[in-house]
């Protein structure tokens, strides 16, 4: 990846750089990550995608579904 800046300067950055780059997660959210068919992940995708719906939001209602009848 290159970086460029006005002045016409160019960087390149690593993968590590990026690797390292603070993720922004926003506020009063955090990550969770689990494991799931790869068929699966990418029918989701694209019936996430068909509605126009972040994955993390159709996620976050399914959660919140499971709850109301699991707690």
């Amino acid at each position: 990846m290159v970086d460029g800046d006005a002045g016409g300067d160019a960087r390149i950055l690593d993968i590590a750089q990026i690797e390292k780059m603070p993720k922004k997660i926003p506020e009063g959210m955090t990550e969770l990550s689990v494991y799931v068919d790869k068929d699966v992940k990418l029918k989701f995708k694209v019936a996430c995608t068909k509605q126009g719906k972040p994955m993390g939001e159709v996620i976050n209602t399914l959660l919140k579904d499971w709850l109301k009848t699991n707690e």
